[in-house]
């Protein structure tokens, strides 16, 4: 027998039986632990046509009574209910979703100019004006441009500053001609790589990383665990070509540990011999796998906003080295097995 309630009966009950305060310190929900998903399974699972009437009397009890209460107390569904419900909701291992997949932009759209014959390592773009950004214009390849637009800028932003035509700059040519400034050479700032060949050929920025490779390399100072950042063109050009996505054909002075992509877990000890397991969220440059914990709800946005607490976690190879980091796979049910490369 099947029987439906309204989700504001849920929110009732959760609330009545005091199950908001085990993810949150005040009495309401909180959706930034992945877990208030099972506390609210619980709820529903007990929400019988007995705890509906329980509810419904609890409602009647509290119509004459002073406050801002909607209910009077309602009875717990059996003794140490809250004891019980908190033990099976703490030790709770969330499951991720694990993104290998190749799909997706190989490289950003924007074609990058090929590098300067004066600094072979950096390549440039031309950008309009109001396509700036405030940390662009440092990075503005000639120095005349440079000094005439920042000034032009002050203390303002160039995307508002330059939003009219009659508003860009204007500098006197060679040939005596005064004319507007619409677009600059910008000095790219992220690599770029080759793709491509004859007149196809063009520099791009990657489209975003597909995993990090660890490797232990042992020497006179110790060991050591380097970490090296694949993008998912590298991954792709790898994978065309017949070989692994992964590399793990390494010298012989060095050790294959293994790979992180997004949605694939890390367990950490702490010293108290409880373990930490975390999600990696992607993989940055030289800063290696941002991580969060697997039951962490929180938006990428919050993460990122330092006004409300929120802070980025990134783990290079060496760090996890001497975290004692093993990479673990969480099962569909919450079970954490070990896991190879």
């Amino acid at each position: 027998r099947v029987q439906a309630t309204a989700g504001q009966t849920t929110a009732f009950l959760r609330r009545e039986w005091r199950l908001n305060l085990l993810l949150n310190d005040k009495d309401q929900k909180s959706r930034k632990d992945h877990r208030h998903h099972a506390i609210d399974a619980a709820v529903v699972a007990l929400t019988s046509p007995r705890q509906i009437k329980a509810l419904t009397d609890a409602a009647s009890r509290a119509t004459g009574a002073k406050g801002q209460r909607l209910f009077a107390p309602i009875e717990e569904p059996w003794n140490k209910f809250f004891e019980e419900i908190q033990a099976a909701i703490d030790p709770i291992v969330v499951s991720h979703r694990v993104r290998k997949t190749l799909s997706g932009a190989l490289h950003e759209e924007t074609n990058y100019r090929a590098p300067m014959a004066s600094d072979p390592t950096s390549s440039f773009v031309r950008k309009p004006l109001a396509a700036l950004s405030k940390t662009e214009l440092e990075g503005i390849i000639d120095p005349k441009l440079r000094d005439l637009i920042i000034k032009a800028v002050g203390k303002g932003d160039p995307k508002k500053v330059f939003q009219e035509q009659k508003s860009l700059p204007t500098i006197t040519g060679s040939d005596g001609i005064v004319r507007r400034v619409r677009r600059v050479r910008v000095k790219a700032n992220r690599p770029t790589m080759t793709v491509g060949s004859g007149l196809n050929r063009r520099f791009v920025s990657s489209g975003g990383n597909h995993h990090m490779a660890i490797y232990e390399t042992t020497t006179k100072a110790g060991v050591k665990w380097n970490h090296k950042i694949v993008t998912r063109l590298q991954a792709t050009q790898r994978n065309r070509s017949g070989l692994s996505v992964v590399d793990r054909v390494v010298p012989d002075s060095t050790n294959f540990i293994f790979s992180l992509c997004p949605g694939e877990c890390l367990a950490i000890p702490r010293q108290t011999g409880e373990v930490d397991v975390f999600v990696v969220r992607g993989c940055t440059g030289d800063k290696g796998v941002e991580v969060i914990l697997v039951a962490d709800a929180r938006t990428s946005g919050e993460i990122r906003d330092k006004a409300i607490g929120g802070k980025r976690l990134f783990y290079s190879g060496e760090t996890l080295r001497k975290l004692n980091a093993s990479k673990v796979v969480v099962s569909p049910i919450g079970q954490v097995f070990g896991a190879g490369g």
